[in-house]
């Protein structure tokens, strides 16, 4: 396996797929549509209330969907806007590189999300020596032992993984200890070769070119 860097580029691309990008709709004249759609997906998911049809002596004969929305003639001018073309091909093309990986292995599409997205960008901004690799520590086989321990020592407390792991590598650099470390120093080992394997999966669906390079290819 070629240990081939992802170009800047392509990387700074990523990086605002799973920042800007996802969030460039959410103020768009499309958001009305993604609410209504969420609010009907809670509804399936958790029931309507159902309200008692009582007959002319009192009894209930049956039950109806208690529901309080009404139709309305108000007009309202969109709150939002149209993303420009631009932002739209931006996205399309990031999207159309990660649904091909994801398509051949899903753990690879995972791994670019979460070295260049939120998490990845949280961990590289923290002084600690494994960078952006620290946020793949918890899908390595390594990391998922340290986790299950930390939960068992703190069964009481409600912590995220993430906080949990930030605690061992902080405990880690103000008290040493041989085999904490070893332990870390394995998931860094493991998150390099997922990320290696990622960044293999992105080179073969890409061909080594550009974003621009590979739309150019997939339009051929």
């Amino acid at each position: 396996m070629r240990d081939e860097p992802i170009s800047l580029a392509d990387e700074q691309h990523l990086e605002w797929f799973f920042s800007l990008g996802q969030t460039a709709f959410e103020r768009s004249t499309s958001g009305s549509m993604f609410e209504r759609a969420e609010l009907y997906s809670k509804s399936r998911e958790y029931g309507i209330r159902r309200a008692p049809v009582l007959g002319s002596h009192g009894q209930v004969i049956g039950y109806e969907n208690e529901i309080d929305a009404r139709p309305t003639a108000e007009t309202r001018p969109p709150a939002g806007y149209v993303p420009d073309i631009n932002t739209l091909g931006r996205y399309a093309e990031a999207s159309w590189a990660l649904k091909r990986i994801e398509r051949m292995a899903p753990r690879h599409a995972l791994v670019l999300e979460l070295w260049y997205g939120d998490r990845g960008q949280y961990w590289a901004g923290l002084e600690q020596p494994y960078g952006r690799a620290a946020a793949l520590f918890h899908i390595t086989h390594k990391g998922q032992t340290l986790l299950a321990a930390a939960r068992r020592e703190a069964a009481m407390l409600s912590l995220s993984d993430c906080e949990r792991l930030e605690n061992l590598i902080d405990a880690q650099k103000k008290r040493p200890k041989r085999e904490r470390g070893q332990a870390l120093a394995y998931c860094a080992q493991q998150a390099k070769l997922l990320e290696l394997g990622a960044r293999a999966a992105w080179h073969a669906v890409t061909l080594g070119h550009s974003l621009k390079r590979a739309k150019q290819l997939a339009a051929a």
